[in-house]
Formats: structure tokens, sequence, C-alpha cells
């Protein structure tokens, strides 16, 4: 019995439920972040964009946004969500420390991008994200150093502009969690008639209350 529903974020039967109600929408929210600082980006670009890779090469980050500035650099990005509860993080040290999750999952980003981004002389920047809302050290320190350059160049003020976009960020990622869940959830509406599964819209009919005992007249 799965009473928290740990197990679903982290099934792998779910993989295809996952990405479409938690990850892409992640993705979507930081590209509108992205633009809103003025970023020049775009999504699902093949990595062989930034130079010659091996042949066969499939990699597709999430997100390739472009330098501002008389370089070529590219920043290249790639978001990561991560459940807390899943066996291999509780064990590894996820129960102890805060954070270790996403810290996991951004280290295996790294080692999935950085090493050919940086030879061709781009940058990559894991976007590693709890489902408890907890963001990783790039993920936190890129929604920082972001906000605090477009407040400077678009004249914002930082606090109002930094507070948004986190509380944008951490509601996307609730709702993204709970979307995820609820679509891994059984297809209770066919097994409604069986005794041990009851619709969570419906009440059982109500008892039928007895009727008074009749008294003899007189008494």
């Amino acid at each position: 019995v799965d009473a928290f529903g740990d197990h679903l974020l982290s099934c792998k039967k779910g993989h295809h439920f996952r990405k479409s109600f938690w990850h892409d929408p992640m993705e979507k929210i930081v590209s509108s972040f992205l633009s809103a600082c003025g970023w020049s980006h775009s999504t699902q670009l093949p990595l062989s964009i930034i130079g010659p890779l091996p042949e066969h090469e499939h990699r597709r980050p999430d997100i390739t946004a472009f330098h501002r500035g008389p370089n070529n650099q590219l920043r290249i990005f790639d978001i990561v969500t991560a459940a807390s509860t899943s066996p291999s993080y509780v064990r590894a040290g996820s129960s102890r420390t805060a954070g270790f999750a996403a810290s996991k999952a951004a280290h295996g980003k790294l080692s999935k991008y950085s090493s050919d981004c940086s030879s061709h002389g781009h940058s990559f920047h894991p976007l590693a994200i709890e489902d408890g809302g907890r963001m990783g050290f790039d993920f936190h320190k890129f929604i920082t150093q972001s906000a605090n350059e477009a407040s400077s160049e678009l004249h914002h003020n930082f606090h109002a502009f930094y507070t948004f976009w986190r509380q944008e960020l951490a509601v996307t990622n609730l709702l993204g969690v709970s979307s995820f869940l609820l679509s891994r959830f059984p297809d209770i509406s066919s097994s409604a008639s069986s005794p041990s599964h009851v619709p969570f819209d419906t009440e059982p009919p109500p008892r039928p209350r007895p009727s008074p005992p009749l008294l003899p007249l007189g008494s």
C-alpha cells in the first residue's frame, strides 16, 4: 500500500506522465522567466548546436540561451525533477540532508552535458528541483543572478521581480507534482460496482430510519 504516493512519484512506469505533468510545465515557466529577463532562447534544440559532436548524437537539452554580449557563448539548461522519497535517494542520504535529491539529480545532468559544452566554449547549467520545492544550487543561483541582472537593466525592483518568479516556480512545481499524482490514480469508475471501491465523489445511500413502535390506544 502506497499510502502517501511516494512510489507513484518514482515509479519508472510513470515516466511519460511525469514528463507531461511535472517536467514540461517547469520547462515552460523557466522559458517565461528567461523571456521576462530579456534572454533570447529556444527550447529542445539538438545539442549539436554547440559544435561538432560524435555521430548519432540525439541529446536535446531543454533550453538553449544565446549570450548577450560580444562573444558567441551559449548557455545550455536542462531541467530535472527529483522525487526526494525515491528509494535510491533515501538510501543515499535524502532522508538526512536537505536538498540531497536535487543535488544528486543535478550531478547526473552535469555528467551528461557539462564536458561536451565546456569543450566547445559553452556553459551548462542543471536546473534541478525536488517534489517539495527545494531547488538545487545551480537552479537557485541561476534564478538569483538572472533576476538581479534583469532588475538592473530593465529598472525593475529586484525583490518584487525575484519574489514573483520564485512564487511562479513554486506554484508550477506544486501543481505539476499534484497533477502527476492524480494522473497515476487507478480509474475507480470502472470498479465502482465492487464493494471495495467507492468513488470519491459519491456517498453511500442513507440507511432507512426505523419507524417508532405503535402503542395500543389508551396506553
